[in-house]
Parts: structure tokens; C-alpha cells; sequence
């Protein structure tokens, strides 16, 4: 019973939070999906290129030219300014040097071991990152987060046990 009452407030406390969420995050939140996902199709337009021959640098190249010509009209639409300040553009010529940096590495990758793998560690590294800076006490989690989290690890270890066939006393 008492677990159950947990998991009414867990639940009430995310319905009261997408209350209150912002008009930026409920834009936000699908966009983040969006990007995502279309990130995520690399592979499925990429690896056919690859394999008939196209430089991954070429392939990047007419990625990267379209996307400026799309995002160039979505500024026009939007009667935006394509104006920037000196350290403006220095923040976005290094920015720009490491999503190039991160996509080449992610092609060459592909190259060398399985394009869904390779895809996997990309989206996977933000995640570890995090998991690091939390067990370095980087950033310190809430005592609502380390019990969601201690409860979230003994679930997923009565699972574990389930499925192996484990004796308890191995945890």
C-alpha cells in the first residue's frame, strides 16, 4: 500500500510540473525529439552514399549546405536578422568546428563498425557524462532523486533476478 502511495505522488508531481510548463517547452520538447530523431537517421541516408562510393566529406559538405539554405529561409520567414557580433561569431565558428568534428567522427565511424552501434555511443555519451558528473559528485542529485533512483536500481535488480534466475544473496 505504501508503495502505491509513492508512486500517486510521483505522478501527481509530474502532472502539476507539464502544468506549468512553459510555452518554450512544450515547443521545446517535440523539437528536441525532432532533432533526435532526425539525427538518429544518419545511417539511413548516409551508409548508401558510402557504399557507392561518395567521400563522407561531400556527404557532409551537401548536408550542411542545405541545412544552411533551409535555415536561412526560416530566418527570412521570420523577418530575423542574420546579423552577429565579432564574439558572436567566434562562439559559432568554434560550435560549428565541433558539430563538424563530432559528425565526421560519427561517418568515419561507420566505416569501421556497425552504423547502429556507432549511432547508439553518440546518443549514449550525453548519458554517461551525466552518470559520471553525478558518482563524481560533480552535481549533486536531490534526496527525491536518490530515492527514485535506489528504488528505479532495486526494481530493475528484482527484474535482473527474475530473468537470470539469481539467487538473492548475489545482491
Amino acid at each position: 500500500m505504501r508503495e502505491r502511495n509513492k508512486h500517486y505522488l510521483c505522478v501527481r508531481n509530474v502532472l502539476e510540473t507539464m502544468k506549468t510548463l512553459s510555452k518554450n517547452a512544450l515547443i521545446g520538447y517535440p523539437a528536441g525529439i525532432i532533432t533526435g530523431v532526425s539525427y538518429g537517421l544518419n545511417p539511413l541516408f548516409g551508409m548508401p552514399l558510402m557504399n557507392k562510393g561518395v567521400e563522407v566529406n561531400s556527404i557532409l559538405f551537401f548536408r550542411y549546405a542545405i541545412a544552411v539554405v533551409i535555415l536561412g529561409c526560416v530566418l527570412l520567414c521570420d523577418r530575423q536578422s542574420f546579423k552577429v557580433s565579432w564574439r558572436q561569431a567566434g562562439i559559432l565558428l568554434m560550435l560549428g568546428l565541433l558539430y563538424t568534428a563530432s559528425s565526421l567522427t560519427l561517418f568515419e565511424a561507420y566505416k569501421y563498425i556497425p552504423s547502429g552501434l556507432a549511432t547508439t555511443l553518440v546518443f549514449l555519451y550525453p548519458v554517461l557524462v551525466a552518470l559520471i558528473m553525478v558518482f563524481l559528485r560533480v552535481v549533486p542529485l536531490l534526496h527525491s532523486d536518490c530515492t527514485n533512483t535506489k528504488h528505479s536500481i532495486r526494481q530493475l535488480s528484482f527484474h535482473l533476478q527474475d530473468a537470470l534466475d539469481i539467487d538473492e544473496s548475489t545482491f
